[in-house]
């Protein structure tokens, strides 16, 4: 499901995050969490981006079948953001997915 929404908009900014009760108990981490949280869904608000076509997503990895999306995306620190342009993830520097 993940994929095929991914290659149906030509960009997509996804956030990968953790919502896990381990996370949720760490004030630290949770502040850091709702600072993030709170930009992303005021990027995602901005009418140029949606004029765009730009999408928005989150993705909880404490869900196991949203651990794998961030495992094939070799996702492995929280929270993470990716850009996806026509249903592929944009690479960085030695064609690493950028993160």
């Amino acid at each position: 499901v993940f994929d095929r929404y991914i290659a149906e908009n030509n960009m997509a900014v996804v956030l990968f995050y953790d919502d896990s009760p381990q996370v949720r108990r760490d004030p630290a981490i949770r502040a850091n969490n709702e600072r993030i949280e709170d930009m992303f869904h005021s990027l995602s608000q901005k009418p140029r981006y949606a004029e765009a076509g730009v999408v928005f997503l989150r993705v909880d990895v404490s869900d196991s079948r949203m651990d794998l999306v961030a495992q094939n995306y070799n996702v492995t620190e929280m929270p993470a953001f990716l850009i996806f342009e026509n249903g592929a993830a944009v690479r960085g520097e030695n064609n690493q997915v950028a993160q």
